[in-house]
């Protein structure tokens, strides 16, 4: 998401996205687990990544309370992802929880699932990666591994960011705990925190202190390696969907204690 995202999400918070290639807006929104959320609209080609963004690739709340997002490309060369932000800025200290649902471990080798971010684009910049997945080592490296990244932002990310492989289980739990000079990343198996914890890690250095940070969901496409412009073979994802059961946040004077978990080991960032 990085640096590019940053402009975007700065512009999203008075409403409006102007770019290079045309203009991108957030006058739809839905009501999901209690929270006003506005829709991403734009023309190709806008970061983060290479694509369209339509608000009508984010569907529900179904009859379960769950919103599917989808990655289409009608042209088979002109892939369509989509965002939800949230209207509520400056989140702050607590707990998120996330549920998602899908087998990450199939995904085309450019479509990112782009997890939970709670973001601040102004200074100091804040920014944490909750369980944005992808198969981010395709290019150059032929190794094929579908990965996970937690880390923060801006100057902590080599020290603090996180590759793991994801496992194939379709349900999937995944915490933040931020706190005063601590975070802390957790997934586990299945819906709660009750299942098998596969990744954990404490951060406690270059901690940001809370903002007007807001929270953005995302799937998007992303062209591989080093390469500055898109080929054929980026652009030809196909339609992919991921199920986003539930959000939770919980303020931290009201923060449950945590599930204890295992100390993973030392965290380490492949980009």
């Amino acid at each position: 998401m990085k640096k590019l995202l940053c402009l975007i999400m700065l512009l999203i918070m008075v409403g409006v996205i102007d770019n290079a290639a045309g203009q991108s807006s957030y006058s739809k929104s839905i009501v999901w687990k209690g929270y006003t959320w506005v829709l991403r609209e734009g023309n190709p080609y806008s970061s983060p990544g290479y694509g369209a963004w339509s608000s009508a690739n984010i569907i529900g709340p179904d009859a379960n309370g769950y919103l599917t997002f989808k990655i289409t490309n009608p042209t088979g060369v002109q892939p369509i992802g989509c965002q939800m932000n949230s209207q509520k800025v400056g989140w702050g200290y607590g707990t998120y929880t996330v549920v998602v649902e899908g087998d990450m471990t199939t995904l085309d080798k450019n479509i990112v699932w782009g997890g939970l971010f709670p973001m601040y684009c102004g200074n100091p910049y804040i920014e944490f990666d909750v369980c944005e997945t992808s198969l981010w080592n395709a290019y150059p490296n032929t190794q094929i591994i579908h990965n996970s990244f937690y880390g923060t932002y801006p100057s902590s990310l080599l020290a603090h960011g996180a590759h793991i492989n994801i496992p194939q289980d379709r349900v999937q739990t995944h915490r933040l705990i931020w706190q005063p000079g601590k975070v802390t990343f957790d997934s586990f198996i299945g819906t709660g925190t009750g299942g098998t914890n596969y990744f954990h890690t404490e951060v406690t250095q270059d901690v940001p202190a809370p903002s007007q940070e807001l929270l953005a969901f995302s799937m998007w496409v992303t062209l591989g390696g080093v390469r500055q412009t898109p080929d054929w073979t980026d652009l030809d994802a196909p339609e992919t969907s991921v199920i986003l059961r539930d959000f939770t946040f919980t303020p931290l004077s009201s923060s449950p204690t945590p599930t204890p978990t295992p100390t993973s080991k030392k965290p380490r960032r492949k980009r």
